[in-house]
C-alpha cells in the first residue's frame, strides 16, 4: 500500500509541475486579473495532498509497529541477558556448593532447587541401581510430589531415558510423558518439553538427567539448551566427588596392610554401638584374637614374612565373621571383631570358625597360633573402655592353651 501511495504522489508531484509550467494553474486575463481555478485542479491538487497524508499516516502506523517489534526484541534481549546472568550466578553457587559439601544428596537437592526457582526448568536425578535394573529418581524436590520420590524406571529398551542411558546421546522431546516415569497423569508437568542428559563418570554412563521447561517461551528454551549440559557437568562434580571423598574415607580408615577396619574406625563404631546397645537396640559382641608369638616369626622369617602371615589372618577373620560384623586390625598382631546383634552361642560359634579358619589356611604356617577372648555386653558395664578390657582379659586367658577360646560372660 505504502509503495501504491508513493507512486502515486509522484505522479501528482510531476503533474503539478507540468501544469505549472504550461502556466495553465493559474494565469490572468487580457483585464490584468488571474483566472479562477479550474474544479479539475482543485479536485487534483485535494487528491494530491489527500495522498501525501494518508501516505505519512500509514508510515507512521508502519513505524509504529516495527518500533514495537524493536521493543519486543529488546525485551525479550533484555530478559535472555538477566537469565543468563542469573544462570550464571547459579552455576558459581553450585560449584562453591560442590566444593564445601560432601553430602551428595544435599548438594542435588540445592543444585535443583536453585534451578527450578532461577532458571524456570526443573530438575531430576536418576541413577543406575545397584543391579543396573532400574533407573532411580533420587533427587527432585520440583519436579514431582513426595509421594512419587521412590519413582524407579525399570529395563525397557523402548524407554527414553534407558535410551539415553545407553546411548550416551542428549535426547529432547517437545512434550513430557508421564507415563514414561510410571507416576499417574500431571497435567502441569506435561504442558512442558523435556530435555535427557546422561550423566557420565569415568566413560560409564551412571544415569540421566532430566530438565523440564516451558518452550513456548524462548528464553527458557535457550537457557536450558546452553545451560543444561554446564549443569550436567556440575552434576558429574559432584557425584564424583561423593565417590572420591568415600574413598578417601574407606582409605583412611582402612589399615593399609590387611583391608581391614583401622584402629579409628573401630574407636568410633565401639563408642556408637556401645551406646546403642545400652539404650536397647541391640545386644553388643566383642572378640580379641591375637596371634602368638608373632615377634618370633618376624625375627626368623623376616618382616616381610610376617605382613603375609598378618594379611592372611586378617582374610580368615573376614571369611568366616558374619556380614554385619565389623573386623578391624587393632594394632601390630591383634585383631578385634565386633559383633551387633549377637548372643553368647553364636559369638563363641563364631569365634571357634575363625580359628578354624587360620588353622586351615595354606598361607599360614601350622606353627602359628592364636588366642581368642570374648565378652557380650551386660548392665553391669558401664563403658566401652570396659567391654574391650574384659574381652581382652579373656583373650589372655585363652593364651593358657594355643588355638583356644575363652568368653567371660
Amino acid at each position: 500500500m505504502q509503495k501504491f501511495l508513493k507512486v502515486i504522489i509522484v505522479v501528482f508531484t510531476i503533474a503539478i509541475i507540468v501544469f505549472f509550467i504550461k502556466d495553465s494553474y493559474l494565469a490572468t486575463n487580457s483585464k490584468g486579473e488571474y483566472n479562477s481555478l479550474h474544479p479539475a485542479v482543485l479536485i487534483f491538487f485535494a487528491l494530491y495532498l489527500y495522498t501525501i497524508v494518508k501516505y505519512y499516516n500509514l508510515s507512521i502506523k508502519e513505524n509504529s509497529k516495527k518500533l514495537q517489534e524493536l521493543n519486543k526484541q529488546l525485551v525479550a534481549r533484555n530478559n535472555l541477558l538477566q537469565l543468563n546472568n542469573e544462570a550464571l550466578k547459579v552455576l558459581l553457587e553450585i560449584r562453591k556448593m560442590i566444593s564445601i559439601s560432601q553430602n551428595v544428596k544435599v548438594t542435588l537437592e540445592k543444585i535443583s532447587q536453585s534451578c527450578n526457582e532461577k532458571l524456570n526448568f526443573k530438575t531430576g536425578v536418576f541413577m543406575l541401581s545397584a543391579d543396573k535394573k532400574t533407573l532411580d529418581l533420587i533427587i527432585s524436590p520440583c519436579f514431582c510430589s513426595d509421594e512419587k520420590k521412590q519413582v524407579k524406571i525399570s529395563y525397557d529398551e523402548n524407554s527414553e531415558y534407558w535410551q539415553v542411558l545407553q546411548s550416551g546421546e542428549n535426547l529432547y522431546f517437545s512434550q513430557f510423558d508421564c507415563t514414561s516415569l510410571n507416576t499417574p497423569a500431571d497435567n502441569e508437568l506435561e504442558k512442558l518439553s523435556c530435555y535427557l542428559m546422561p550423566i557420565k563418570v569415568e566413560a560409564n554412563n551412571i544415569g540421566v538427567v532430566t530438565y523440564l521447561f516451558d518452550s513456548s517461551v524462548k528464553e527458557f528454551a535457550e537457557i536450558v539448551f546452553n545451560y543444561a549440559p554446564l549443569v550436567t557437568q556440575e552434576i558429574t562434580t559432584a557425584i564424583k566427588n561423593s565417590k572420591t571423598y568415600v574413598k578417601l574415607l574407606e582409605q583412611a580408615e582402612k589399615d593399609e596392610l590387611t583391608g581391614l577396619y583401622n584402629y579409628r574406625h573401630f574407636k568410633n563404631k565401639l563408642n556408637k554401638m556401645f551406646e546403642e546397645s545400652k539404650n536397647g537396640e541391640y545386644s553388643l559382641g566383642l572378640i580379641m584374637i591375637d596371634v602368638d608369638n608373632f615377634k618370633d616369626v618376624n625375627d626368623t622369617m623376616g618382616h616381610s614374612y610376617g605382613d603375609k602371615v598378618l594379611s592372611a589372618v586378617a582374610a580368615s577373620i573376614k571369611s568366616s565373621i558374619r556380614e554385619n560384623d565389623i573386623a578391624c586390625r587393632y594394632g601390630g598382631d591383634e585383631f578385634v571383631v565386633l559383633m551387633p546383634g549377637i548372643t553368647t552361642n553364636i559369638l563363641e560359634d563364631v569365634s571357634l570358625r575363625v580359628i578354624n579358619s587360620i588353622q586351615n589356611n595354606k598361607d599360614i604356617p601350622k606353627s602359628v597360633t592364636i588366642s581368642v577372648g570374648g565378652t557380650v555386653n551386660k548392665k553391669e558395664i558401664k563403658t566401652p573402655e570396659e567391654l574391650l578390657e574384659i574381652a581382652d582379659r579373656a583373650m589372655y586367658k585363652a593364651k593358657d592353651i594355643k588355638n583356644s577360646l575363652k568368653i567371660i560372660s
